[in-house]
């Protein structure tokens, strides 16, 4: 895994695509908690992230955004959510109207910008491991 870090980027992915089922639908628990706890074994200042885009159709604005082209990261912990938000948001091509909010957990919590990771982590994160989020767009000029 130490080849897929790059000097410009220094959060880590596993270079997949993100598919139409979500990863706690494709992936038993005990291989994705087994998974987690190897990954912050291995990377104990990093944060396993599994991101998503909502894009089920339920409402309007939900279709503004893409699926993701991979959905595991590999977070430094010292990382803001606003920073999470970033590289995120480079995953997908937008126009400049489209805003990009992150939920975070099952709970559907807005965390603020400034939050650490490490503390959201240690707040949210799921019985797997993981700290799952959910990027939805919104249309910020009505357009």
């Amino acid at each position: 895994m130490s080849s897929l870090i790059t000097n410009t980027n220094p959060i880590i992915d596993n270079g997949s695509v993100t598919p139409e089922k979500p990863y706690r639908s494709r992936v038993p628990f005990e291989k994705r908690k087994k998974e987690a706890a190897r990954i912050r074994l291995k990377y104990p200042a990093r944060i396993p992230v599994i991101a998503s885009t909502e894009h089920s159709g339920s409402s309007s604005s939900s279709q503004l955004l893409p699926p993701l082209k991979r959905e595991k990261f590999l977070v430094p912990e010292t990382y803001t959510i606003g920073q999470l938000l970033m590289a995120i948001r480079k995953e997908i091509t937008l126009s400049a109207e489209t805003a990009v909010f992150m939920f975070v957990s099952d709970k559907h919590t807005m965390m603020p910008n400034s939050a650490r990771l490490k503390d959201v982590y240690a707040e949210s994160h799921n019985d797997d491991g993981f700290l799952y989020v959910t990027c939805c767009g919104e249309n910020t000029f009505g357009f």
